[in-house]
């Protein structure tokens, strides 16, 4: 009996990986760019699933490494799943590059491919043309029909796998607005990035926008205060934000209320929209915690590159181990009827706050 034959072994790479291979043109014949390792109920319905900006980072590396940015280059085919021929994305895979050295082809949506086309795709992808770099976007690998597996067989043996999945955490942030800011000469105090994220949220396309708006706002300064975030962001400060968080992870009324007065003091429109958003991440991450809490996991899970947890990493822990899942479930209802009510009810948005404050904390 013959022996087994050993299951191809994919090649994954890293964002920061791929980037330093394309700028050293060490360009492979097939990448597969995707944002969940298999398929997921819903992933392609609501809500992007990408990472979007480093997958706009990372196409455009393509772009300009294989045919110098030029999107009217001939080399160059931006296609859509289900709404091009396969057969025709195979015939410009396969003909050779006119005065380059090779030929670009996107497909984005791969995800939305029938079954036969996943066949006749998976037929070049096991034998991809080295004159063509072809790059899949899909939400997660083929999945659904025997086409589908062939498919994401082929692209095991023969791509480069990379993920572009939304970023959790503040500190998965943190090192590309400090890297981007590092590439302007510009630096940023660690308070004003805690601020920035704080504000903000984890959306890298969100984030850097804020960051150029700082940049053109500072001018000639080569650093970035906390006052800068707040007057860009309409931030509070930082430290009553905290008071709020605080109040309602450790059910304290009194300093919750106390916070959300100083917050809504003259308060327009967007700074309540700042509080909700900075409440409904502040939800998020403490579920998170307390689930990952609940599964075994210690203070060092939950720590930087550096090792070390930051000091509003360190308040979060501290505030999902005070609170079970059931509370945290309460807190994220009552902030869905806020919401509601803040779009809806002819009452005072300060005053729905305070209703949501004491809901909450309620003992």
């Amino acid at each position: 009996m013959p022996p087994k034959k050993a299951a191809a072994k994919k090649k994954i790479l890293t964002f920061e990986q791929f980037t330093k291979e394309v700028q050293q043109e060490k360009i492979a014949p097939l990448y597969f760019f995707h944002a969940l390792e298999r398929a997921a109920r819903g992933a392609s319905g609501g809500g992007n699933p990408f990472n979007q900006y480093l997958l706009d980072r990372a196409i455009s590396a393509l772009q300009q490494a294989v045919v110098g940015g030029n999107l009217k280059d001939f080399n160059y085919n931006l296609f859509v799943g289900g709404e091009t021929p396969i057969d025709k994305l195979v015939q410009i895979a396969e003909t050779y590059p006119m005065m380059r050295k090779r030929r670009l082809i996107i497909l984005k949506e791969a995800d939305k491919l029938l079954s036969e086309d996943w066949r006749k795709l998976a037929e070049y992808m096991s034998n991809p043309a080295p004159t063509t770099c072809l790059a899949l976007v899909s939400v997660s690998p083929p999945s659904g029909s025997k086409n589908a597996e062939a498919a994401t067989e082929a692209l095991t043996q023969n791509a480069s796998w990379i993920k572009f999945s939304p970023l959790a955490y503040p500190r998965e942030a943190k090192p590309f607005i400090s890297e981007e800011l590092k590439n302007r000469g510009v630096a940023i105090d660690a308070a004003a990035l805690d601020l920035l994220v704080e504000a903000v949220g984890v959306d890298l396309l969100e984030l850097m926008g804020t960051v150029e708006q700082l940049c053109i706002y500072i001018g000639e300064r080569k650093k970035i205060t906390q006052a800068d975030v707040e007057a860009c962001t309409s931030a509070a400060p930082l430290e009553t934000i905290w008071n709020l968080h605080d109040g309602l992870a450790t059910l304290n009324t009194g300093k919750a209320l106390a916070a959300l007065e100083q917050l809504t003091r003259n308060a327009k429109v967007g700074d309540y929209l700042f509080i909700t958003g900075s409440l409904t991440r502040l939800a998020k991450d403490l579920l998170e915690m307390r689930l990952a809490l609940d599964a075994g996991k210690n203070a060092s899970d939950f720590a930087g590159t550096g090792g070390n947890l930051s000091f509003p990493m360190k308040k979060k822990l501290d505030q999902a181990r005070r609170l079970n899942v059931a509370r945290i479930n309460l807190m994220i209802r009552k902030l869905h009827e806020c919401d509601r009510k803040l779009k809806s009810s002819r009452l005072s948005n300060k005053s729905i706050m305070e209703e949501f404050v004491i809901a909450t904390c309620a003992r």
